[in-house]
C-alpha cells in the first residue's frame, strides 16, 4: 500500500481520439476582446499537480503542457512547455484574454479557430479493457489581478476520477473480479456542464490470485452525470457473492473508494468520495520527498495498540485506547489536514510542534472509545509546510468475544436476532448503542440473518439468487438438527425445538393479539412497519416490518422480522420482505419424506394472520431463531 495518497501506480493507458462534434454550452465565454494592460511576457506556474519522485512514475504527473491563448473569440497562440516541473517559461501577453492549459493530450488549434469550437474538443477512451486516459486541463482569465509576483498560476485538474478498492474487513471475503459498467466513453477536455454523448464503455479487472487488501488506482474513469455501476464478484466462505454498487454521479479530479463491508454475514459494498489530493506548485522550487511517517521514538503507544511504522497503520482493540500520541519528525511542521471515517468515537487533538535539531516534532493525541460496532476505520490526513502529504490509518477492531444479545420469554432464552451461522463473531449485534428494535429499523439487511435448508449449516443471503441453489455445502440433512457440524447457530445454542416454539406461540394463535403462552405467560404481539426503503445489491425491495412479542409479566420483548422465505430449491433473489416469515424447528416429527416442521406467519401483505405449524420441504429456505442451551 502506497501511503502517499496523491500518487497512483503506473497504469496502461487506453488509446484516445479527439472529437469536436458535440456542442458544449457557452458558460465559459471569453473575456471581452482587447488588451489587458499587461505587456511583454509573463511566467507561468501550474498548481494542483504532484511531483515525480522516481523514474517512470508518470501515470499521474504532468507531461508537456500546451498553453492555448485566445483573443476575444479567436485562437491567438499555442506555446508548449516541455518540462513544467523544471521550467516556468515566459509567454507573450499581447492581446491575450483567456488561457487554456492541457497536458497529456494533443489538441489541434489553428489560426481562426473559434473558442466555441475549441471548447467542444473531447477525449475518448478506445479500449474496454483498460482505463480512461489520464490528462490535465486548466483555464484562467489573463489579467493583472490574476498575477502572483509576476507569475500567472493556473490550477490544473485531472480529467478523470480514480477508483480505489479496499477489501480488508473479513479474510473470508475473497474478490476475484471487479467490473465498471456504464462508464462514459468520452469527456470534454475543458470541463463543461454536460456530457459529450451517450456512448459508454465497460472496464474490468480480474485478479490472478483472489484479492484481499487495498489497491489504489484500480480504475480511472471520465466524469459522468448518469450513474456508473461497479460490480464485485467473489466468494464469502463457500458462498458466491455478486455485489452491485453505484456511483450516482462521477466528478473529475475525485477519488472514489469502494469498501467491501461485512455487516453480520451480509457482504455489501459502499463508496466514499474525497478530493484527489493536490500537490504544490510546479515551477516554484518543487520538493522531491513525500515521506511523512510515524516516528517510533517520539510516539506514545499504549499496551494493546499495534503500529506498523512502515505503512502508518495503527490497530486498536475493541476496548479502545487512551493516551495515544502519534509523532512525526520532519524538517517542517506537520498539520492535520482532515479526518475521515467513523469519527464519532474518536477524539483527536494537535500538540504544539517542538523545534529540535533535525527540524520539528509534530504530534497528535488520539483517544478511541470502546467499540460497540463492527470494525471501522479513522483516517488522519497530514500535510507539511512544503506541500507533502500522507495519512495515518487507524483500524478499530470489533469484539470477537462479545456476548450474544438474548431475550427470556415464553419459557426459554432466545437469541435476539436470527442466526447467521456457527461463528460467534459474525452474529448480529446492536451497533452504535442502538436497541435491538432500532437495529432492525436502521440496519434491516444486517439484522435479519440468513436463510437455511433444513438440517444443514450453510447460509444463504436472503436477497441473493443462487443457481444451482440446493445443498450449497454438500451436506446430508441432520435429523433432528443437533450435530454441531450441521448446526447453523453458535456453540451453546440450538435450533428451536417444536415444543419450544409451541410454548412461545401456540399453533393457531392470532397475530397481532394477546394470548397465554405454553408456560402460562401473558404475551401481546404487535405489528410494526418502519419508514425507509430497503436497498440491496440485487435491487430487491420490500417493507421493513416486524412482530414484537412483549411479555406482560416481565416486560421482556422478542422481535421476529417479517423477512420472507424461499420455496423448495428456489433460485429467486427476492424473499419478499415484509409479507411473510417462516422459521425452522429442529424436528421432522410425523412428516412425510423430505419434509420437516416449521412455523409460519403468512400476512401476505395484510394486517393479521394466524401462526401456523406446518410441514415444509427440507430443500426450502427459512430462518433460524436459536435458543440458549440449558446448563
Amino acid at each position: 500500500m502506497n501511503k502517499v495518497f496523491f500518487k497512483t501506480p503506473t497504469l496502461l493507458m487506453a488509446g484516445m481520439a479527439l472529437l469536436s462534434t458535440t456542442a458544449c454550452n457557452d458558460s465559459q465565454d471569453p473575456a471581452a476582446a482587447g488588451g489587458t494592460g499587461v505587456e511583454g511576457t509573463v511566467r507561468f506556474a501550474f498548481k494542483g499537480v504532484p511531483y515525480p519522485t522516481s523514474p517512470g512514475e508518470d501515470a499521474d504527473m504532468l507531461s508537456q503542457v500546451s498553453v492555448y491563448h485566445f483573443k476575444g473569440e479567436d485562437f491567438f497562440l499555442r506555446t508548449d512547455i516541455d518540462n513544467p516541473y523544471a521550467e516556468s517559461i515566459g509567454l507573450p501577453t499581447n492581446g491575450t484574454t483567456r488561457v487554456y492549459c492541457v497536458s497529456g493530450i494533443d489538441l489541434k488549434a489553428e489560426e481562426g479557430m473559434k473558442e466555441e469550437i475549441f471548447l467542444n474538443s473531447t477525449v475518448t477512451c478506445t479500449s474496454n479493457d483498460g482505463n480512461s486516459p489520464m490528462f490535465y486541463s486548466g483555464s484562467i482569465d489573463f489579467s493583472e489581478d490574476n498575477l502572483n509576483n509576476g507569475r500567472l498560476e493556473i490550477e490544473m485538474k485531472r480529467g478523470v476520477a480514480r477508483i480505489d478498492f479496499t477489501n480488508t474487513i473479513d479474510p473470508d471475503i475473497i474478490i476475484n473480479k471487479i467490473i465498471v459498467e456504464n462508464a462514459p466513453a468520452s469527456t470534454f477536455v475543458i470541463p463543461c456542464d454536460s456530457m459529450p454523448d451517450d456512448a459508454n464503455v465497460t472496464f474490468s479487472r480480474e485478479f490472478t490470485e483472489p484479492f484481499q487488501g487495498v489497491e489504489t488506482g484500480l480504475f480511472q474513469i471520465f466524469e459522468s452525470t448518469r450513474p456508473v455501476n461497479v460490480r464485485i464478484l467473489g466468494e464469502y466462505g463457500d458462498t458466491p457473492i455478486n455485489i452491485l454498487t453505484t456511483i450516482p454521479t462521477v466528478e473529475r479530479n475525485k477519488v472514489y473508494t469502494l469498501q467491501v463491508t461485512n455487516i453480520s454475514s451480509n457482504v455489501a459494498g459502499a463508496f466514499t468520495c474525497k478530493d484527489w489530493e493536490e500537490g504544490s506548485t510546479a515551477g516554484a522550487h518543487p520538493s522531491t520527498s513525500h515521506d511523512i511517517f510515524l516516528d517510533k521514538l517520539n510516539s506514545v503507544i499504549p499496551e494493546g495498540v499495534e503500529v506498523d511504522y512502515s505503512t502508518n497503520t495503527v490497530t486498536i482493540p475493541y476496548a479502545g485506547a487512551k493516551g495515544i500520541k502519534l509523532a512525526f519528525l520532519a524538517e517542517t511542521k506537520i498539520s492535520l489536514a482532515s479526518v475521515e471515517g467513523e469519527i464519532s468515537t474518536a477524539k483527536i487533538s494537535a500538540n504544539e510542534p517542538v523545534k529540535v535539531e533535525e527540524g520539528y516534532i509534530s504530534s497528535f493525541n488520539v483517544t478511541i472509545d470502546p467499540n460497540k460496532r463492527l470494525a471501522y476505520k479513522v483516517i488522519l490526513y497530514l500535510k507539511d509546510e512544503k506541500g507533502r502529504f500522507n495519512f495515518v490509518e487507524i483500524m478499530v477492531l470489533d469484539d470477537k468475544t462479545r456476548t450474544i444479545e438474548t431475550v427470556e420469554i415464553g419459557g426459554a432464552t432466545w437469541m435476539a436476532f436470527n442466526s447467521t451461522g456457527p461463528d460467534l463473531s459474525k452474529q448480529v449485534y446492536p451497533v452504535d448503542g442502538l436497541s435491538v428494535e432500532e437495529t432492525y429499523i436502521n440496519n434491516w439487511l444486517g439484522a435479519i440473518g440468513n436463510l437455511y435448508q433444513f438440517g444443514r449449516q450453510y447460509a444463504y443471503v436472503p436477497y441473493m439468487g443462487y443457481n444451482p441453489c440446493n445443498n450449497l455445502g454438500g451436506q446430508a440433512q441432520d435429523m433432528p438438527w443437533v450435530n454441531y457440524s450441521h448446526m447453523p447457530c453458535p456453540e451453546g445454542y440450538h435450533v428451536a425445538t417444536l415444543a419450544e416454539f409451541r410454548t412461545l406461540c401456540p399453533n393457531g394463535t392470532t397475530i397481532p393479539g394477546t394470548y397465554k403462552a405454553g408456560n402460562g405467560e401473558s404475551i401481546t404481539v404487535t405489528i410494526h412497519e418502519a419508514q425507509g426503503e430497503i436497498q440491496t445489491p440485487t435491487n430487491v425491495g420490500g417493507k421493513i416490518r416486524y412482530m414484537k412479542f412483549t411479555s406482560n409479566d416481565t416486560g421482556n420483548v422478542l422481535i421476529l422480522p417479517i423477512a420472507g422465505y424461499k420455496s423448495d430449491k428456489s433460485t429467486a433473489s427476492n424473499p419478499v420482505f415484509g409479507r411473510n416469515a417462516v422459521y425452522w424447528t429442529n424436528s421432522n416429527q410425523s412428516c412425510w419424506g423430505g419434509h420437516a416442521r416449521a412455523f409460519r406467519f403468512m400476512f401476505e401483505g395484510g394486517e393479521s394472520c394466524k401462526m401456523e405449524e406446518f410441514q415444509w420441504p427440507m430443500e426450502a429456505f427459512a430462518y433460524v431463531r436459536a435458543i440458549k442451551n440449558v446448563e
